[in-house]
């Protein structure tokens, strides 16, 4: 069973993506993983990685705190 904090990060990693156009492909390599692994990550059925997390971060400049309260305010939407 898929949580809730994972499908909603997924589904964050997807809006941001697509904000700033990339495609999956792009953003996978950008973190050294297939696109496989990445969609995955975005549909909430693989754990994020940490690390690669922080590398999404920067790369859609936005910080760690703003992730987690856009997050959490997507899930008491």
């Amino acid at each position: 069973m898929q949580s809730n904090l994972l499908v909603s990060s997924g589904l964050l990693l997807k809006k941001l993506r697509l904000k700033h156009g990339f495609c999956q492909q792009y953003v996978a390599s950008y973190l050294n993983m297939s696109r496989n692994a990445y969609a995955k990550w975005e549909s909430g059925k693989t754990d994020i990685v940490l690390y690669k997390l922080f590398k999404l971060l920067h790369l859609y400049e936005i910080s760690i705190s703003d992730f987690f309260r856009k997050i959490s305010s997507a899930e008491s939407e």
